[in-house]
């Protein structure tokens, strides 16, 4: 029976996400799970790893968030602690 009722749920599961990704709606928090792990048993087909390659690098190069992310991760990271102490050029 649980034969039966996989092709539904894939249909089902494939909806959510061209929806998601088209802009036609906002996944909930469980659907964003439940396609999110779909998606992870379902990498070894072509189709779903070409989708999520080009997924991931959208995300990566396309996110302002992300990048503004990143470079002040970076910039905590390289910053001297001299830096950020007050100077006091009045001596």
């Amino acid at each position: 029976m649980d034969g039966a009722r996989e092709p539904k749920r894939d249909i089902v599961i494939t909806t959510l996400l061209v929806g998601a990704l088209t802009g036609q709606y906002e996944l909930s928090d469980v659907d964003r799970q439940t396609v999110g792990e779909w998606m992870v048993d379902h990498a070894d087909e072509a189709e779903v790893r070409d989708l999520l390659t080009k997924m991931v690098r959208t995300q990566i190069s396309d996110t302002s968030e992300w990048r503004e992310g990143v470079a002040e991760a970076i910039r905590s990271k390289f910053q001297s602690p001299a830096a950020d102490a007050p100077t006091d050029h009045s001596v």
